[in-house]
């Protein structure tokens, strides 16, 4: 429902904008962001559903709910918007407007959405685009990447913004930390989505010890911010409770009166996820050479070792 919702909004912008009296090249750009957003969405959709109701403006919302569009149109669509969008949308913002879609993102989503329909020319153009225009780069230091300080950072291709503002519980909605955080005693959040016990098995398998540490907050473990992970006792599902701690935030950073971590951004695409689908679509056109060099940039980052032929 959620996302049918947001759907809505966008149809309205872009059925209704067009109409407004203001200046062309911000009109341009709204609607833009709009398209951007409605892809982003129905990509959620058609991933998880398959076929599904389509609706793309306000005049054929009753009729197109209706009935589920064949997931080939869904994904046209989509890549329809996220073309629509890229010339438009401007490489960078500052200020304020820090966090609004950019080429970048809608270069990044084309990708992705490519790479699901294994189009690996179009994907590569796409990922090409990205890594040559120099504006990203991996953050150094993969615990930092996660944490508020470095929200909208050098590795950031698209987040959601969100904002934690003391005493006003309205503004300050976001529940993605809450949910996912450390639950029980001295706790901060509820203690869902916690990872996997083959989660943590594969980052054994691999000798994964970055990621593990800052992916999987343990019951007993100290954080590098100087948290206690005290949590619950017994956990359903999982061996030894643990928690995500890609969604931690830190006591230091919480604020009272609001949902616990709601100034936490929802990272949706980082740089390093354009390298890996970068590899993955150099491997498919047989440049095994290619996706080697895109892998071992998100490699050396967390001190993995070098694999000349990736799979």
């Amino acid at each position: 429902i959620g996302r049918y919702q947001l759907i809505n909004l966008c149809n309205q912008a872009i059925s209704n904008i067009p109409g407004i009296t203001m200046d062309e090249a911000l009109k341009a750009r709204l609607i833009a962001e709009a398209k951007f957003a409605r892809a982003t969405f129905y990509f959620d959709l058609v991933r998880a559903y398959g076929d599904v109701p389509m609706p793309t403006s306000v005049d054929n919302a009753a009729t197109a709910a209706m009935i589920r569009t064949p997931k080939d149109q869904v994904y046209a669509q989509i890549i329809k918007d996220l073309q629509d969008a890229v010339p438009v949308l401007p490489d960078a913002y500052t200020g304020a407007e820090i966090g609004r879609a950019t080429k970048g993102a809608a270069r990044g989503y084309l990708a992705k959405v490519f790479m699901y329909q294994k189009q690996w020319d179009k994907v590569l153009e796409q990922t090409s685009a990205i890594i040559s225009s120099g504006r990203y780069s991996l953050e150094p230091d993969f615990y930092q990447l996660f944490r508020i300080p470095r929200e909208n950072g050098v590795e950031s291709i698209f987040e959601v913004q969100c904002f934690a503002v003391a005493g006003n519980a309205d503004l300050s909605n976001s529940q993605y930390s809450q949910v996912q955080g450390v639950a029980g005693t001295n706790g901060f959040g509820w203690g869902f989505n916690a990872p996997s016990d083959s989660l943590a098995r594969a980052f054994d398998a691999a000798g994964d010890t970055i990621r593990k540490r800052v992916t999987i907050l343990y019951r007993g473990q100290v954080t590098q911010d100087g948290d206690l992970i005290e949590g619950t006792p017994a956990m359903e599902g999982v061996t030894v409770p643990r928690y995500n701690g890609k969604s931690y935030v830190p006591r230091s950073r919480q604020v009272p009166g609001v949902n616990e971590g709601a100034e936490q951004n929802v990272r949706k695409m980082r740089y390093a996820e354009i390298l890996l689908i970068d590899a993955e679509a150099k491997i498919n056109k047989g440049d095994v050479p290619g996706a080697a060099a895109s892998l071992k940039l998100v490699r050396d980052r967390v001190k993995l070792p070098y694999i000349a032929a990736p799979t």
